[in-house]
């Protein structure tokens, strides 16, 4: 009996001692930088028409390191793996890998979506997952516990919302290839935007809109008698004084922006023409570099990452700028949500809303500028539900910890709209700011 204690206690040095060399060998091998895997870059993300080698998405990922790195697809349908936190290594594994991949350095990765899902769900989601070939043959002890093993807790991915080309032909679109949408993420995406100075424009003098002033309630909570600030809020809450189309549908979109401006609000009231939040901004952006009591103005776009790669669509949002020359600075406004913006008393432009820091975002107050958002869409049937909701009540959140809100629809957190934002030429009345009449 000794003897096979003395026996067993041999075998369990030799054990130990080889797990020891193992993990030097995989640590020194692969180092904490490998494994981390901080430099993996997603570069090309096309939709292939016609397909390659029987696959509809192509996709180029980049690393510097020398380890291998495994890339999966996984489906979950409209499961959504954040709850608060990233997905760890168990939440992807929990459903289907539909690709299963190891490349290293730059590969390409081809795939088609599952034809069965395209056809029943109106969105899916899915998840790109890159993770170190290593982790697969560390015990889940290690990989759980190394702090060199980081990323085979917390994988590097990028969530991919898709809209398949049966979901748009319900709402009237013809997209062979669909929509695929760049989620949350981990990687490295792009978010640079060159910002050279465009062309300034002048418009005529305001046509007549609307005898309309600021409701009670809203110039109370702006809390400021700054006449371009009034002004440039009376303009925006012009739209929601009654419901307002929302989608795509109507005239032609150069036929309808040479009509007068009552006319095309008559058009959105009507039901006739609808609007989306690029269409509401445009027109707030005529009418208020119309007017004599704004200085100037801007188109500003926010993505969450720019530029788009060709076949992935980027969440993005169509708000304004307006110029306040007593303040000295622009202040940010929207009109499809019907809020500014404002931190520790001041109101904040979009460049403001980019350099936030995360405590910053946690105070930022959504400013209403209008009552009620009074909304409803046409569906191909001809329903129309309406939605009439305070502007707290219709607001995204301001982050996106978990976006699943029980209908099959995604509602990005608006301060992640702002990693990119990009800004229009500075428009303004003739006479106004130095702008030369034409």
């Amino acid at each position: 009996m000794g003897r096979n204690m003395k026996t067993t206690k041999r075998k369990f040095k030799l054990i130990a001692g080889g797990l020891v060399i193992i993990l030097f060998v995989a640590g020194g091998v692969f180092g904490a930088k490998s494994l981390q895997q901080d430099d993996i870059t997603l570069t090309k993300f096309r939709h292939a028409s016609p397909p390659i080698n029987n696959g509809g998405v192509l996709v180029r990922i980049e690393q510097s390191t020398l380890s291998f790195t495994t890339a999966m697809l996984v489906t979950t349908g409209n499961v959504d793996l954040f709850n608060g936190t990233e997905p760890d290594k168990n939440g992807f594994e929990t459903f289907t890998k539909y690709k299963n991949e190891i490349f290293g350095g730059p590969e390409d990765m081809v795939w088609s979506y599952p034809a069965a899902l395209e056809a029943t769900l109106k969105q899916q989601r899915y998840y790109l997952i890159f993770k170190p070939t290593v982790c697969q043959i560390l015990p889940s002890f290690v990989s759980n516990n190394l702090s060199f093993a980081q990323s085979c807790k917390t994988p590097k991915y990028i969530e991919l919302i898709r809209q398949s080309p049966a979901h748009l032909a319900t709402i009237g679109m013809n997209k062979a290839d669909g929509y695929t949408i760049a989620g949350r993420t981990n990687l490295t995406l792009p978010t640079t935007i060159d910002l050279a100075k465009q062309a300034s424009l002048s418009y005529e003098p305001m046509e007549t809109l609307p005898n309309l002033i600021v409701a009670s309630e809203i110039r109370d909570q702006l809390n400021t008698d700054n006449p371009t600030v009034l002004e440039a809020v009376r303009l925006a809450s012009i739209f929601y004084t009654q419901p307002i189309r929302i989608g795509s549908a109507g005239i032609a979109r150069t036929q309808f922006n040479a009509l007068p401006i009552k006319s095309r609000l008559d058009l959105v009231w009507s039901g006739q023409s609808a609007f989306q939040c690029a269409g509401m901004r445009d027109m707030w952006l005529e009418m208020a570099a119309s007017s004599t009591l704004i200085p100037k103005v801007r188109r500003v776009g926010a993505y969450n990452y720019f530029p788009p790669f060709k076949g992935l669509v980027p969440y993005s949002h169509a708000l304004a700028e307006f110029w306040v020359p007593e303040w000295g600075k622009w202040v940010g406004i929207d009109p499809w949500f019907g809020f500014m913006f404002r931190l520790d008393g001041r109101l904040l432009s979009a460049t403001e809303l980019m350099q936030l820091s995360s405590t910053e975002k946690q105070r930022m107050e959504m400013l209403p500028t209008t009552p009620m958002i009074r909304q409803y869409t046409q569906s191909l049937d001809g329903k129309k539900p309406y939605s009439s909701l305070t502007v707290k009540e219709a607001a995204p959140p301001l982050l996106s910890p978990n976006w699943q809100d029980g209908t099959g629809t995604y509602n990005m957190g608006y301060l992640d709209y702002f990693n990119a934002v990009d800004f229009g030429e500075e428009l303004s009345a003739k006479g106004q700011n130095g702008v030369q009449e034409k």
